[in-house]
């Protein structure tokens, strides 16, 4: 009997101890579940600045559907890269960014290098003259032409900057000529319409 009740006690002690074991393996399982959630919310940082979400946007995965959301686009990206105080890294993505939205052939005339020094030198123009783009405005799509020439289709479309210039303001008007290539619309060119001046600050008072 006694070396009965030695066995048994000797199971329940074995069981009690395969149950602890599996507890604290449990809960090992799950802080170091809780701890790699945790890490990784550190490391992954979600975009929150205008610049930011222009830079990691993903025109491969997400390209604007229509000529207007092309050119809205186009407004957003330039407004950042001419209003905002950039590192070299973002200024480049956001000057990569705005090639994707040109035409192959346009893409073509404006390599990268190229780009980046021509807009550097106009931001640098706009910081002197402290100019800055206030705001974009686009045409109403039922003005749009579309045209097809030679198969390819292609739309023209009116867009405005607002630009201040110190206490000035004035409205910069511009024609886009977007063309069809891979089912996407691109932008082939840009031709200045003329410059309405607008009231100063110090007028209005």
């Amino acid at each position: 009997m006694k070396k009965s009740s030695s066995k048994k006690k000797q199971r329940n002690l074995l069981t009690f101890i395969v149950i602890i074991s599996l507890v604290v393996l449990g809960a090992l399982a799950v802080y170091y579940q809780y701890m790699k959630k945790q890490q990784m919310q550190e490391t992954v940082h979600t975009p929150t600045t205008e610049t930011e979400k222009l830079v990691v946007k993903d025109l491969e995965m997400g390209y604007p559907e229509t000529p207007k959301e092309v050119i809205k686009l186009f407004g957003r990206i330039n407004q950042c890269i001419y209003n905002k105080k950039l590192s070299d890294d973002d200024f480049s993505s956001l000057v990569g960014q705005l090639r994707t939205l040109y035409c192959k052939e346009l893409k073509e005339l404006n390599e990268q290098e190229k780009m980046e020094s021509d807009i550097e030198k106009e931001k640098e123009t706009y910081q002197s003259q402290n100019r800055k783009i206030i705001n974009y405005d686009i045409d109403e799509e039922r003005n749009y032409q579309y045209k097809k020439i030679d198969g390819v289709e292609m739309v023209y479309l009116k867009f405005s900057y607002f630009i201040r210039s110190g206490n000035d303001y004035n409205t910069v008007n511009w024609y886009a000529i977007l063309v069809k290539e891979e089912d996407k619309w691109k932008i082939r060119e840009f031709n200045p319409l003329g410059t309405e001046e607008g009231q100063s600050a110090e007028s209005k008072k």
